[in-house]
C-alpha cells in the first residue's frame, strides 16, 4: 500500500513538473515575442521621426535654392 502511494506521488510530481516547464516555454515565447515587436515598433518609430526631419530639410533646402520660379 505504501510503496503505491510513493508511486502516485512521484507519478503527480513528474506530470507537474512537466506542466510547469510547458508554461514557462509557452510564457517566454509570448514575452520574447512582445519585447522583439516593441523593439521592432521603437525602431521603426525613429526611423519615421528621421525620415520626417530628412523630408523637412529636404523641403527647406529646395526653397532656399530655389530660382524664384512659381509654385503650381
Amino acid at each position: 500500500m505504501e510503496e503505491m502511494i510513493i508511486h502516485v506521488i512521484i507519478f503527480i510530481v513528474i506530470i507537474l513538473y512537466r506542466m510547469l516547464k510547458f508554461i514557462y516555454k509557452c510564457l517566454r515565447n509570448i514575452i520574447k515575442k512582445y519585447v522583439y515587436d516593441y523593439h521592432t515598433t521603437k525602431e521603426y518609430n525613429e526611423y519615421l521621426g528621421n525620415l520626417s526631419c530628412d523630408l523637412q530639410r529636404m523641403e527647406i533646402r529646395r526653397r532656399l535654392h530655389d530660382d524664384g520660379g512659381f509654385d503650381v
